[in-house]
């Protein structure tokens, strides 16, 4: 049905970036005015979102465990545009377009992207190009020391050699923080091939 796919797209425009399960959308059904009681029938109404290229899904991958974990995945949109026209709830947030407009530059750049889990914290993009991997946090803008802790903590969870990044909006983000780059999303996407 038309109305529900419209309903289920609503809801992606509000959670862009952050961890889906069919139970959750399921849970929310309430507050977007669906109801949708099989996980099969939800499934298939996001894999025609998924068919024509509204929405991506992207995987997590176990970073200690080396295995891509079904569960949780996120999904990030191909067109903002869309998503912004879509949006249900008012509150700002940039965070999750920068996030999305990241993950939008890896794909055009060829790379196959997976959300990190470490244990309980995750990175927000691992990125992969034939045997290149770079470790990449998205923040809005890091004004204090628990933004800041929070995006390079994660990343320094990781023990290997392969690069960190840090991205944001900070007009003088710029410098190496404990081995990982800190960078403006604009020099972000000017560079990062």
């Amino acid at each position: 049905e038309p109305a529900y796919l419209e309903k289920i797209l609503n809801y992606f425009a509000d959670t862009i970036g952050s961890p889906i399960s069919l139970r959750n959308i399921q849970n929310a059904s309430n507050t977007y005015g669906w109801d949708i009681s099989s996980l099969t029938t939800l499934s298939t109404y996001i894999w025609y979102l998924e068919l024509p290229y509204l929405m991506y899904k992207v995987w997590r991958f176990d970073i200690h465990g080396k295995k891509l974990l079904e569960h949780n995945e996120k999904y990030y949109f191909n067109d903002l545009w869309i998503r912004n026209a879509l949006r249900v709830k008012i509150e700002i947030d940039i965070g999750k377009i920068i996030e999305n407009i990241v993950y939008l530059h890896l794909r055009k750049m060829g790379y196959k992207i997976y959300i990190g889990n470490i244990g309980t914290k995750e990175i927000d993009f691992i990125a992969k190009k034939w045997n290149s991997i770079t470790y990449i946090q998205v923040a809005y803008i890091i004004t204090d020391e628990s933004t800041r802790d929070r995006e390079f903590n994660n990343l320094l969870e990781v023990k290997d050699a392969y690069p960190k990044i840090v991205v944001s909006t900070d007009p003088l983000a710029t410098g190496n923080h404990n081995g990982i780059q800190r960078i403006n999303i604009y020099d972000f996407i000017k560079t990062f091939k």
